[in-house]
């Protein structure tokens, strides 16, 4: 399953931010934390991995490989 978003861009010419909002239901499944610290990785220019810098707290996740 997929969660759909849009990239944004806000600030002025001379120091753009670009922003990725993550859904709700996606964060509570994973139990993403307000404030926490997180690392992007290109994988190719298709593929950005979210990499957490700590567990989190709490349940197991099942992970499905995609097929």
């Amino acid at each position: 399953m997929g969660y759909q978003s849009k990239i944004q861009l806000a600030g002025k010419p001379n120091n753009p931010q670009w922003h990725i909002n993550i859904p709700n239901a996606l964060a509570k499944a994973i139990n993403l934390q307000k404030g926490e610290e997180i690392e992007w990785e290109v994988e190719s220019r298709t593929l950005l991995v979210l990499v957490r810098k700590t567990a989190p707290l709490g349940r197991k996740l099942k992970i499905q490989e995609p097929s």
